[in-house]
Parts: C-alpha cells; sequence; structure tokens
C-alpha cells in the first residue's frame, strides 16, 4: 500500500494537537468540512490515482489501444475486469515456468475495461480536486501570513514557531508537504517529502479559528444571487467538457480562456455554481492549453 495512503488513513498515528497547535492532517480535514460542508469525507486525501489508460500526443486524449498497452497497463485492464466485468468470466492470472503468462484481451474487453477506468477516474476526480482546492487554501494562507505555522521534531519534542516564515509557503510545490505533512525548514522547496531534518508541521490554533470565523463571515455576506443547482459532474458537467475538448481537438474552435470556459458553462446550464466549473472541472482541459497565455486563462 502507498505510504502516502497509509498515513492518512491512520488518524490514530498522527501528532497529537495542543491547545495552541493542530497537526496539519487534521487541519485539513477542518478546512475541507468548512470548504466543503457536505461533501466533505475525510477520504479525499486517499483518493486513488487515474487508472491513466489514455493516450496523449500533442495535447489530444484518446483510448490507449491494447497494442501499445505496457505491462502494468495490461495487468490494471486484467484487475478491472476481473472486478467489474464477472461477465467474461475471465480467469485469474495464470503463472507458467517463467512468471505470469502474457495477458491478451478480446476487443469487447478491452473496450469495457476502458470504459469503466474512464468511469471510475471521473468519479475519482471530485474527490482528488477536493483534496487539492483544500491544501492549495491552506498553503495559500499560510502563505499570506493568514495561518501560523509551527514545526515540531518528527519524534516528539517542543512545537516552535521560531524561524518559520511565511514566505517558505510562497511556491507553487507544496504537494511534498501534505505526503506526511512534514518539511524541512534548511531546503523548503526541495521534493523530498521525509526523512534527516523533517519536521513534522502544525497550524496555530488561534489563526486557525479566525480564518474559519472569517469564510463563514464572507459567505453570509454574500450577494443572494439565486440557489445554485447541484448539476452532477459525472452525468453533466465533465461530459459536456468533453464535447468542448473535442471540438477544440477537431479544429472547430480555439482554445478557451478560463473564462471563456466559464461562460460556456453559463449558457448551458444557467444556474450552475461558478466555482464548481473552476474548481473541479476547468483542471481537467487538456494540459496543452497551458501554452495559451491570454486573460482569464
Amino acid at each position: 500500500m502507498d505510504e502516502q495512503i497509509i498515513f492518512w488513513s491512520r488518524q490514530e498515528a498522527w501528532p497529537r494537537d495542543t491547545p495552541i497547535y493542530v497537526f496539519l492532517a487534521r487541519a485539513v480535514h477542518i478546512v475541507g468540512k468548512s470548504m466543503f460542508p457536505t461533501e466533505w469525507t475525510e477520504g479525499e486525501p486517499i483518493t486513488p490515482e487515474p487508472y491513466r489508460l489514455n493516450l496523449g500526443i500533442n495535447g489530444i486524449t484518446s483510448a490507449l489501444p491494447q497494442s501499445m498497452a505496457k505491462p502494468w497497463q495490461k495487468d490494471t485492464v486484467h484487475r478491472l475486469i476481473l472486478r467489474h466485468h464477472p461477465e467474461f468470466k475471465r480467469p485469474p492470472t495464470r503463472h507458467g515456468k517463467f512468471g505470469p503468462e502474457r495477458l491478451t484481451f478480446t476487443v469487447e474487453e478491452w473496450q469495457a475495461a476502458y470504459q469503466t477506468a474512464q468511469r471510475l477516474d471521473a468519479e475519482r476526480l471530485v474527490s482528488r480536486r477536493r483534496f487539492e482546492v483544500v491544501v492549495r487554501e491552506i498553503a495559500n494562507q499560510i502563505a499570506d501570513g493568514i495561518l501560523k505555522y509551527a514545526l515540531r521534531d518528527a519524534r516528539g519534542g517542543t512545537i516552535s514557531s521560531t524561524l518559520c516564515s511565511p514566505d517558505l509557503w510562497n511556491t507553487e510545490s507544496i504537494s511534498p508537504r501534505f505526503y506526511w505533512c512534514q518539511m524541512n525548514r534548511e531546503n523548503p522547496f526541495g521534493v523530498a517529502v521525509g526523512g534527516d531534518g523533517f519536521q513534522s508541521i502544525f497550524i496555530e490554533r488561534a489563526s486557525l479559528d479566525r480564518f474559519l470565523a472569517s469564510r463563514v463571515t464572507a459567505q453570509s455576506s454574500k450577494p443572494d444571487r439565486g440557489p445554485k443547482k447541484a448539476y452532477s459532474l459525472e452525468e453533466k458537467l465533465l461530459p459536456y467538457a468533453q464535447t468542448i475538448y473535442e471540438a477544440v481537438e477537431r479544429g472547430e474552435s480555439e482554445p478557451p480562456t478560463r473564462d471563456e470556459f466559464v461562460s460556456k458553462f453559463r449558457d448551458k446550464f444557467p444556474d450552475v455554481s461558478i466555482p464548481v466549473v473552476r474548481n473541479f472541472v476547468w483542471p481537467t482541459r487538456p494540459k496543452a492549453w497551458n501554452r495559451r497565455a491570454a486573460k482569464g486563462s
């Protein structure tokens, strides 16, 4: 099992909070519940990675053909069929004299596994986006000096805010700090997630309480623009986004900026939540679109 999944699954093993400080992982769940009151499940940090059964060439994504699949991708397809498609009556992996036998699939098996992977990836994308939005918000608030943080030796001891400058969070590379919720103050922008010199990250409880209170105040002071309909990401929003991607792929239109993308959704779904489109749908755009430097992109 992935070490990150083990860490986030074993809350009882996390460093203990104090009256003054909250361990970063617990703060993630607290902020998550504030930002997504009904959706946050605490399973977001352990959302499985995508199956990666797509083929991307020059920013264009298509189904991965069996002939180009790597052994690990064929093993993924094999496991998907065993778990989700018993109708194929596929036998378990066979082992010969020199190890597992070579995996081959019928066209129907490959297509069924691919479609299942796409469906599961779409479902998991929603959960993964929630986690990404929350950790980015926390990192931004620390960098802005709103949330105060401190560090403690991973084995225990004093929690100290000495030399814990918010500037150490002024970076786009924040994912290593949320792997085990540790950082190395001497090498804060490295890609490592733990080891010698790493310390556990804590958030000052008072600053966290102020931040949460400010969110409540900001939400209550927003003008009423009418109720927003909760369109299904999997059934409505992501499929519509796919039609936009395909139109660009066919050369029928230029890649839209973020604002243009949101505008298309407002035309299609007049009462859609704009933050949902920005935070969960827009990030699914083809990577090649990032090359377009335009206002609102």
